[in-house]
């Protein structure tokens, strides 16, 4: 803020209250500043193709100024700003909860809280936005992976090539996530809809070790299992990813089969295999000791999928939380 304290959302051109008279400083060459009139660098809003030339709606649900999507309805509203329905480019925008794609991951959300009946250990949280975040240089990296991969048997609801599944990531977030990428280097969301996961942070040597079924990205089909990593205590200060996770031919194992800690920081994947999955993962020796050491384990859910290159999960969706 321009009176030397952070601004209260820790985004440029912002005051640090809003009581505060600021006034709101631009952020260095390249960075976000937020706001109506605010575009995020690294996605370009590039022209929605095959876009209706009106009916364009702000993320307030009215009509925008002038009739085009990615507008607002004025200059003073907030938005968020939204895509034309079919727009698949790259551009950050909040999902239109009356709209199929919305509904779709909303219910998959719903549905797989706490589906195995073993205890979220939390409570439902509510869904505020469900954001489109994915960047097509990211989608690109995707495609090539899973094009590597090829056809393969595919499992439930997945599609090939890559045998690609639609799975939940929760992670810690620093700013009030509203459509732009916040300044703070610590705030995993958005670092992660900018750079995509990547294996440099899967760190070897914690203890403990928080890589209990080897060195990768890990992600869940089941949403209360994402929160979990998204809230501190009983509150949700964090989002989840709906990812898209390539993962090809798996290695399914039970976790009541590992009885041991051998596969703790493993390097993979596995010989043969693209990714692994560990069903009824809080079974397995590695969570049973912690267990021991920290009392209530800290997940039970149906299964994790862990995949080992940075290209095999793609960031498509957030879900922030009221």
């Amino acid at each position: 803020c321009g009176c030397g304290k952070p601004t209260w959302n820790k985004q440029w051109n912002e005051t640090c209250s809003k009581s505060c008279p600021g006034p709101g400083i631009p952020g260095p060459a390249g960075a976000v500043a937020p706001g109506p009139a605010a575009a995020v660098p690294f996605l370009a809003p590039a022209a929605p193709g095959g876009a209706p030339p009106g009916g364009g709606q702000c993320g307030c649900g009215k009509p925008t100024w002038n009739g085009q999507w990615r507008e607002y309805c004025l200059k003073t509203c907030h938005g968020p700003r939204r895509k034309a329905p079919g727009d698949h480019s790259s551009f950050i925008c909040a999902l239109d909860p009356t709209s199929s794609e919305y509904q779709q991951i909303a219910q998959q959300f719903q549905a797989s809280w706490n589906k195995g009946k073993m205890g979220a250990g939390i409570a439902i949280p509510t869904i505020k936005d469900i954001w489109d975040v994915v960047d097509d240089n990211l989608r690109s990296r995707f495609m090539t992976r899973v094009g590597q991969i090829g056809n393969c048997a595919v499992y439930g609801h997945g599609t090939n090539p890559g045998n690609v599944q639609r799975r939940f990531h929760g992670t810690k977030m620093e700013c009030k996530f509203a459509g732009s990428i916040c300044v703070d280097a610590t705030c995993s969301v958005c670092g992660i809809i900018q750079t995509g996961f990547q294996m440099k942070y899967a760190v070897k040597g914690k203890t403990p070790s928080a890589l209990f079924f080897g060195r990768g990205l890990y992600s869940t089909s089941a949403s209360s299992s994402a929160v979990r990593f998204a809230k501190v205590k009983a509150a949700v200060v964090g989002a989840v990813f709906v990812t898209l996770v390539a993962c090809g031919k798996a290695e399914v194992l039970e976790g009541s089969d590992l009885t041991d800690t051998s596969l703790e920081d493993s390097d993979g994947p596995p010989s043969g295999f693209h990714s692994r999955v560990v069903n009824h993962p809080h079974d397995a020796q590695s969570y049973q000791n912690l267990q021991k050491q920290f009392g209530t384990p800290l997940l039970f859910c149906d299964d994790e999928v862990i995949v080992f290159d940075d290209a095999d999960m793609l960031p498509k969706y957030l879900i922030t939380f009221v």
